[in-house]
């Protein structure tokens, strides 16, 4: 069957959702399908900006033609979540202090 990994970085300072699969026509042509999505030289990899939507998105187009690997992925999403919780606090605490 049919592979597909899923990572997430920053790329060009955004936070990026990455597609990576061996060459195949039926997965080059399923991963364009997908909003915003585009091919990074740089990191080998399809890359789109980070959303949950997006890796619903990723889940409903390629579950019925590949496996999908997001080892990981649940880890470092938990991880940017915690980080973004701590920069809402750290802005919320500096705006009261601004006030």
């Amino acid at each position: 069957m049919k592979r597909i990994q899923l990572d997430i970085t920053r790329h060009k300072n955004k936070l990026v959702v990455l597609v990576k699969f061996p060459i195949d026509r039926e997965l080059i042509n399923t991963v364009k399908n997908i909003n915003d999505i585009r091919w990074s030289a740089t990191l080998k990899a399809w890359v789109v900006p980070y959303s949950i939507a997006v890796l619903h998105e990723i889940k409903s187009l390629f579950e019925p033609i590949s496996e999908i690997d997001a080892t990981g992925l649940k880890e470092k999403i938990a991880h940017i979540n915690i980080i973004q919780e701590q920069d809402e606090y750290i802005t919320q605490v500096i705006s009261k202090k601004i006030e």
